[in-house]
């Protein structure tokens, strides 16, 4: 099956401009950035986002997920998963960049000494659905998604992380398939002349870009190109043609 390479950065990758051309010459078409984490935002997210959008990327954000914070005293408290989702939105919102893709919410063990636990991480995709008005995306790995999901969450697209090849990916139930792929985190760019090695996770969207477009409608999300109107009496057949005339085209420009 044809994919679809996109990166996901954060903070720590730092400025980009000598690798934007690069990512772009690997075949790279989307970038998704860390724009938020817990009750704390990302101020790299709110710069870069535009960058990116700029130089033609699909662009996405995704929140870190923590389900304890330590307060001033070091001591873990409970971190409110609606208030997380509202601090997500708010801050991709104020960014005032339109997203392509769906927003996700990242699950990891990494900065949860405690654990996270299901109730909360459901309250959080509900609200984040709510604001959003998108069906969101899961971030995780099948270790964790094993012990963790439930049925009903199938319904929200799942983001492996697994770096393994694929015929040995594990997919957690309740899902059957992958919609992305993180298949590794250690793959380099080095800009001419430089000898500094950056790493970049690399992702797969599993299909090509007429299947990625169809995605971010599935999502709730706008085309990029105009669709024609329906007429008055809709010939379906002339409709369908239209439709994936349309999606060709947006294609084309990517």
């Amino acid at each position: 099956m044809d994919k679809v390479l996109i990166h996901d950065i954060c903070y720590y990758q730092g400025d980009l401009t000598k690798y934007w051309p690069l990512f772009k010459a690997k075949g790279c078409k989307a970038i998704i950035i860390q724009s938020s984490n817990g009750l704390a935002y990302q101020n790299y997210y709110k710069e870069t986002i535009k960058i990116a959008k700029d130089l033609g990327f699909l662009v996405g954000s995704y929140h870190y997920y923590r389900q304890h914070i330590p307060n001033r005293e070091g001591t873990w408290v409970a971190c409110n998963p609606v208030q997380q989702a509202e601090n997500y939105y708010n801050w991709t919102d104020k960014a005032n960049v339109k997203l392509d893709l769906p927003p996700v919410l990242d699950l990891e063990n990494g900065g949860n000494p405690q654990g996270i636990g299901y109730s909360a991480i459901n309250s959080c995709l509900n609200r984040i659905e709510k604001l959003f008005g998108r069906t969101p995306m899961i971030y995780s790995s099948p270790s964790i998604l094993g012990g963790l999901a439930k049925t009903g969450w199938e319904r929200y697209p799942l983001w492996l992380a697994h770096y393994t090849t694929e015929e040995k990916i594990t997919i957690p139930k309740p899902w059957t398939k992958w919609t992305f792929w993180q298949y590794s985190d250690r793959i380099t760019y080095t800009p001419a002349g430089s000898t500094a090695k950056k790493p970049i996770d690399h992702n797969w969207f599993n299909g090509d870009l007429s299947d990625l477009k169809k995605f971010i409608i599935s999502t709730g999300g706008s085309p990029s190109t105009t669709i024609p109107p329906s007429p008055v009496k809709p010939d379906f057949a002339d409709l369908k043609n239209r439709i994936d005339k349309a999606v060709d085209d947006w294609a084309k420009t990517i």
